[in-house]
């Protein structure tokens, strides 16, 4: 291994489509995106049945419905973080923290050593 970069035993192409053959990228309509982000507040994964009907629906391909969620899902977990991370900074004073409890031990100390 050279500075950490090893060759490939084989080369892995995933089955994806050149740029030629791809559809162009979805833009959503504020109906569509309403729809959208109301399933996603009700439950953050859909069941395939879910899936179906919201994709006949709104006239989008299962598919673009899987993505979109796995992307909105993405977003959602981005945002937790960085919440969590605000909450910690603001919260990080050592005098604000409660005292951490001293740790018990199952057996007297003279069988611990």
């Amino acid at each position: 291994m050279l500075l950490g970069l090893r060759a490939r035993k084989h080369e892995y192409h995933r089955g994806r489509k050149s740029a030629v053959e791809r559809k162009p990228r979805q833009a959503y309509s504020a109906r569509q995106l309403d729809t959208l982000e109301t399933e996603f507040q009700r439950d953050k994964y859909l069941s395939v049945s879910k899936r179906v009907h919201l994709a006949q629906s709104l006239n989008l391909t299962e598919t673009q419905i899987k993505t979109w969620f796995q992307n909105r899902r993405t977003k959602w977990k981005k945002q937790l973080s960085a919440s969590l991370r605000s909450f910690c900074v603001e919260n990080s004073s050592i005098s604000q923290m409660p005292p951490l409890p001293l740790p018990i031990f199952p057996f007297p100390a003279e069988q611990r050593e």
